[in-house]
């Protein structure tokens, strides 16, 4: 877990009052977050189909943002993944 995630999680999460469930996409973030933090972490498919249909629909959720943006986002994902594999 990342120092950026530890601080926003920090700051916007236990830090409030409200009862929280944070939705994760990765399943093994989702452990960690619930050991270090004691967040109840959700993970299944209706959230995974979420995920997707953001995903999706990006270029129309956010204004500005293109198809190409999304390309150019995932290529540059991928190669990052590359080099530590």
């Amino acid at each position: 877990m990342g120092k950026s995630l530890k601080k926003f999680l920090k700051k916007n999460v236990i830090s409030s009052e409200i009862q929280h469930k944070l939705a994760v996409q990765d399943k093994n973030l989702a452990k960690t977050i619930n050991k270090k933090f004691g967040i109840e972490c959700v993970k299944n498919e209706k959230f995974d189909e979420l995920m997707r249909c953001i995903r999706n629909n990006l270029d129309t959720l956010i204004e500005g943002f293109t198809v190409q943006d999304m390309r150019s986002m995932s290529l540059g994902l991928a190669h990052g993944m590359a080099r530590y594999k």
